[in-house]
């Protein structure tokens, strides 16, 4: 008897990984331990990692089974995770500083629109209270209304020929649109960099367990539950640290490119508008299971991280990102109504590297499966 395999790539990959993410949560992992998971190129949650370090710091706690010199190299100095909040941030950067700020209609940046465009935010520079002002105002607003997304906007995608046209909302100058501080080339090294001594230009048990090797940028993201990222892939070994609020990961392994059906598309950004236009078509997920058939092969994997958890996301896996506030009693740092929308988070990109056969299979398995989709 033959047996089909749904996915041609797979192997025996699913019965040799298990569906569940790794995790620690009673103690920090060793920088050998990590190293070791970096190499299988497996995701990893470290629960209450914030917390731990600052435990660590103190010598309430010590990492099991290091000796002392090892202990101080992995110990990583942090601000206390009830301090991210708003009034910290200002407190370190003034409010006239100017900061770099994506601008969606919908919160989905860097994503596919209507089958045809690979869209990018604007990107605008405002001051950095005047950011915290507008991100307040339109998330209240979403909330009282119950805005969903898709709904009338006043952004237009743009390239150098063709334009495709977004809904103005006629509101106000900025309508719902979705604003969010983040920047693909890190923005601690710069636009923020008097926050860097509160989180550090490097995370030190990831840094010892790559060879001392350091992240090629380290960046800030602030935003609201409207905001979302789309289903993609990066060449970092990425760490990812919840500092307010929760974030929820949905990820795959690069053995399942067959399922992610990859196309080529128009780069194009959006622009402001103040036309009336028409809405952009918000695919639902079964529109999508429906269109891309081979998705329905893969096995995603899901994890929520909450303040003070890192997450360990090895390079080249697919991952598509979702956040959300969390009840005022639940949520660290300031509970006042000016801070409660707000999602916290930094992330450290390390390069991946490149040596070795991993790389290249993982380069095989995208130009065969490009191939079938000729």
């Amino acid at each position: 008897m033959t047996i089909k395999k749904k996915n041609p790539f797979n192997f025996n990959f699913t019965d040799l990984n298990s569906s569940q993410v790794d995790e620690f949560v009673d103690r920090l992992p060793t920088a050998m331990e990590l190293s070791r998971q970096i190499c299988r190129n497996r995701p990893l949650v470290i629960r209450s990692y914030h917390q731990r370090q600052q435990q660590h710091g103190q010598r309430d706690a010590r990492v099991e089974g290091v000796e002392d010199d090892e202990d101080i190299e992995v110990y990583h100095r942090m601000e206390s995770i009830d301090s991210w909040n708003q009034s910290f941030i200002l407190s370190n950067l003034g409010p006239d500083r100017l900061v770099t700020v994506a601008r969606t209609p919908d919160g989905n940046a860097d994503s596919i629109v209507d089958d045809k465009y690979f869209v990018e935010p604007q990107y605008e520079r405002m001051r950095v209270d005047e950011f915290f002002k507008k991100l307040k105002s339109a998330s209240l607003r979403s909330k009282a209304s119950k805005t969903k997304r898709g709904d009338e906007r006043h952004l237009k995608i743009k390239d150098h020929q063709r334009s495709t046209i977004v809904p103005d909302d006629n509101r106000d100058d900025d309508g719902d649109d979705v604003l969010y501080l983040q920047s693909q080339n890190g923005n601690l090294s710069d636009e923020l960099s008097p926050l860097i001594k509160h989180l550090g230009s490097h995370l030190p048990l990831a840094s010892k367990a790559l060879a001392d090797d350091r992240p090629d940028a380290v960046n800030l993201w602030i935003g609201d539950e409207r905001s979302s990222t789309s289903l993609h892939k990066d060449p970092y070994e990425n760490f990812y640290l919840v500092l307010k609020g929760s974030k929820s990961f949905t990820i795959f392994p690069p053995i399942e490119y067959y399922c992610m059906h990859e196309g080529l598309y128009i780069k194009s950004s959006y622009r402001q508008d103040q036309q009336h236009q028409h809405h952009l078509p918000n695919s639902s997920d079964h529109e999508i299971r429906s269109k891309y058939q081979r998705f329905k092969y893969s096995r995603p994997m899901r994890i929520k991280l909450y303040p003070g958890d890192l997450l360990y996301l090895p390079s080249n896996w697919f991952h598509q990102v979702d956040q959300s506030p969390l009840p005022i009693h639940k949520n660290r740092g300031s509970n006042d109504d000016d801070d409660h929308h707000l999602i916290i988070a930094c992330n450290w990109w390390y390069d991946m590297d490149y040596t070795g056969s991993s790389h290249s299979s993982i380069e095989f398995i995208r130009r065969e499966v490009l191939a079938l989709n000729l």
